[in-house]
Parts: structure tokens; sequence; C-alpha cells
């Protein structure tokens, strides 16, 4: 017989470090990591099929 699913923490203290976990996290996608530097983010460019053999992708055999 399986065990009967708990729905409570087993911690309290898992709460308050969750919750302060979400509190210092970035989420304002500024991407800087909690350095207050700003970093860019890199924009996707295009790529030809060409380019893409160019880069020598892994042969998979």
């Amino acid at each position: 017989m399986a065990p009967k699913r708990r729905t409570t923490r087993l911690n309290p203290g898992v709460n308050a470090a969750l919750a302060a976990h979400d509190a210092t996290r970035n989420g304002d996608d500024s991407h800087t990591s909690g350095t207050c530097a700003r970093r860019p983010v890199q924009a996707a460019r295009e790529c030809s099929y060409s380019e893409f053999i160019k880069c020598k992708p892994l042969d998979f055999k």
C-alpha cells in the first residue's frame, strides 16, 4: 500500500527560505546576476543552412 500524500511542509523554515529566495530573485529580466551591472541580451541572428554546415556540427553515426 502506498503511503499517504502529505500536503503540509515538514519544516516551517522551508516556507521562509522559499519566500526569501523569491524576494531576492531577479524577476525584471534585467540579467544583472545580482551585481547591479546590466548585461545586454544577445540578439539571435539568422543563419542559412550553408553557414550552419560551415561551423562543422557534430557528425552522429
